[in-house]
């Protein structure tokens, strides 16, 4: 990001845009969230088939389809540009470039897209060979979820790791992975926990990166754009000090 657009190295923050408008953190917060919402579940919003989006096309989204995002009055491109850069650093929600260095806040020169999460007319969008890198080589993959939802990943009629989830709430194109071995103790890896999360699936990160297609996002997630069947397991682990095993996925021996 051009330096003149940079918020976050500032000495003294003064919570200031570039047109010199004051944000609150209320405000920058709401900026935020209403970009993330936008940028994976729009049902209107255009995006290239990487995922990127223009900011100007961000704002005019929010502008005409405030009822779905929330009545903060218009957000220009400068507003969504400070919220980005201000954001949580260990969320890692977004990226931000240009199509000219040096035009810096030119209307329609900056670009966004959002790390993950896509689902709906954006993830239908999306070519994923295109908006991620694919990986072959990936130590582990391990799947954090509830202990309640066991039976429907692995029990009698489970369907393995599914898109979106088992009961289809969600129109999420991918499932997720952490490419980490799961801890020792009580501390989840990834920030993108949930809560209620207390138990770990971890998959065979061989054979998965054999019979399935695997990307990699900018913030480290896995992604798998299909059912990941059971087959692919080699058990689930209760979280803790104790680790204790609820269910080994059974050897030909």
């Amino acid at each position: 990001m051009h330096p003149k657009c940079r918020y976050s190295d500032r000495i003294a923050p003064d919570h200031r845009n570039s047109e010199n408008v004051y944000m609150s953190k209320k405000y920058t917060r709401d900026v935020e969230y209403m970009v993330n919402k936008c940028l994976r579940h729009s049902t209107t919003l255009q995006v290239s088939p990487s995922g990127w989006a223009y900011v100007r096309d961000v704002s005019h989204t929010l502008w005409v389809h405030e009822r779905n995002y929330g009545y903060i009055g218009q957000v220009i491109e400068v507003d969504i540009d400070y919220a980005i850069d201000g954001s949580q650093a260990d969320k890692q929600r977004f990226l931000f470039s240009a199509l000219d260095y040096h035009a810096i806040l030119r209307p329609g020169n900056m670009m966004v897209k959002s790390v993950q999460g896509a689902s709906g007319g954006i993830g239908r969008q999306i070519d994923d060979n295109r908006a991620y890198p694919r990986v072959y080589d990936i130590p582990a993959l391990s799947h954090y979820t509830s202990l309640s939802l066991i039976d429907d990943f692995v029990g009698f009629q489970g369907k393995g790791i599914v898109p979106g989830g088992i009961l289809n709430k969600s129109s999420r194109k991918h499932c997720y992975f952490v490419p980490e071995q799961p801890p020792n103790n009580d501390c989840l890896p990834n920030s993108f926990q949930k809560s209620g999360t207390d138990c770990v699936i971890e998959l065979n990160p061989a054979a998965t990166q054999r019979d399935y297609e695997c990307f990699q996002t900018e913030n480290g997630t896995v992604l798998i754009g299909e059912r990941v069947r059971i087959e692919a397991m080699d058990g689930i682990t209760l979280l803790g000090p104790a680790r204790y095993p609820v269910w080994l996925n059974p050897s030909r021996k």
